[in-house]
């Protein structure tokens, strides 16, 4: 199965993928459907919470104004 988006929508995109899906094809998808200057975060469960019997990511776009780390060069201020 190639990489397919299952559902997108104003706050989450589901990506069904064969069982290897790269970082550039999620980034890719991202910009596709909420633009290339939007956010978007993976997460990762407690073990107890986990849920993985599908070949499926999911981002979901983080709302302006919401603070994440500076990945360059710090924190956010």
């Amino acid at each position: 199965m190639p990489v397919r988006v299952e559902h997108a929508d104003d706050e989450i995109i589901s990506v069904l993928h064969d069982g290897d899906i790269s970082w550039d094809e999620l980034q890719a998808i991202k910009d596709e459907v909420w633009g290339s200057e939007a956010e978007a975060i993976e997460l990762y469960p407690a073990r107890s919470r986990l849920i993985n019997n599908v070949n499926q990511r999911h981002l979901w776009k983080v709302p302006k104004g919401f603070k994440l780390p500076d990945l360059v060069g710090g924190w956010d201020q």
